[in-house]
């Protein structure tokens, strides 16, 4: 039977730019713990879920969404522009899981332009980003 090892969460409230960060960076972060003591920490995975909210009039450009465990990205997704320039929101909805490693696991939620031309470029996050990581052992 599976169950909640640990649970972490941040809530950021957000309505303005947001820099677009390099590789391996992010805006915000989330960890979780597995006890190597508890025998469902080996038969484990952690789900991170991550929501917020894009403008697009700031920008012309692919965007994209990266996970990190520590230096190691766990999720990459372009999210291709199907909307045109000029104040449009898009409701950004990511899940993805990792397997489950003992000890503290610090997760990264990065958005960055998926050209790496328009690093240092500002992307407009509307809205809060919340951004979860549950650890289910089973």
């Amino acid at each position: 039977m599976a169950s909640i090892i640990d649970y972490g969460s941040t809530f950021l409230t957000v309505d303005g730019p947001v820099l677009a960060v390099g590789v391996g960076q992010g805006i915000t972060t989330t960890s979780v713990f597995l006890d190597p003591a508890n025998p469902a920490t080996f038969r484990s995975r952690v789900e991170l879920k991550a929501s917020f909210g894009v403008d697009s009039f700031s920008f012309t450009d692919d965007i994209r969404v990266d996970i990190y465990r520590g230096a190691t990205k766990v999720y990459s997704s372009p999210l291709n522009r199907f909307f045109e320039p000029g104040n449009n929101l898009q409701i950004v909805n990511v899940l993805a899981v990792d397997g489950g490693l003992p000890g503290t696991q610090i997760y990264t939620l990065g958005v960055l332009f998926a050209n790496s031309n328009n690093a240092g470029s500002l992307i407009q996050i509307k809205g809060p980003i919340t951004f979860t990581a549950t650890a289910i052992g089973l």
